[in-house]
């Protein structure tokens, strides 16, 4: 699926949005679930299905923590800007 028909057609649930907005914060750094606030491996498996978040080597400052990391694709950036809701008007 095409960024921009994803971006029309798919919302997100709370839980995916909390987990979008923790990934956010680590800017373009992959950082362990143990350092998003409430974001278990169920939804970053939902949103690695989504391609809004990719897996990688955990960051330099949380690799004592895991050794694998999430950050958001380009398409998570796009979603983040678009918001939690389906873009039904574009």
């Amino acid at each position: 699926m095409k960024d921009e028909d994803f971006l029309r057609h798919i919302g997100l649930t709370a839980r995916e949005w909390r987990a979008i907005e923790q990934l956010a914060r680590s800017e373009t750094r992959f950082e362990p679930l143990t350092l998003l606030d409430h974001v278990g491996p169920v939804v970053i498996d939902r949103l690695l299905q989504m391609e809004v978040a990719e897996r990688g080597p955990a960051s330099a400052k949380a690799e004592a923590a895991s050794l694998v990391g999430y950050r958001l694709t380009a398409r998570g950036w796009k979603v983040l800007k678009r918001g939690r809701a389906a873009d039904r008007s574009a």
